[in-house]
């Protein structure tokens, strides 16, 4: 036996590992995302009165309720 086919029975042991894994692999289901005991923040309400109208006042371009904004233009 040649050493060229010693390393091709070897390459394909490997494959035939590898895919059966894979397969196993696709039985399980991954879980994501984490659960807290505790949260480290406190969900909040803000109320900043008057907020809306001074954004509005700084705006330099406004329509209405919203401030126009220019795309890439530092």
């Amino acid at each position: 036996m040649t050493d060229l086919e010693k390393i091709r029975r070897n390459a394909k042991q490997i494959m035939d590992e590898f895919v059966s894994a894979l397969d196993k692999a696709d039985e399980i289901k991954p879980e994501y995302g984490t659960d807290r005991k505790g949260e480290v923040r406190k969900p909040e309400k803000h109320d900043f009165p008057g907020f809306k109208e001074k954004i509005l006042r700084n705006a330099p371009r406004k329509n209405q309720d919203y401030v126009i904004m220019n795309k890439k233009s530092w």
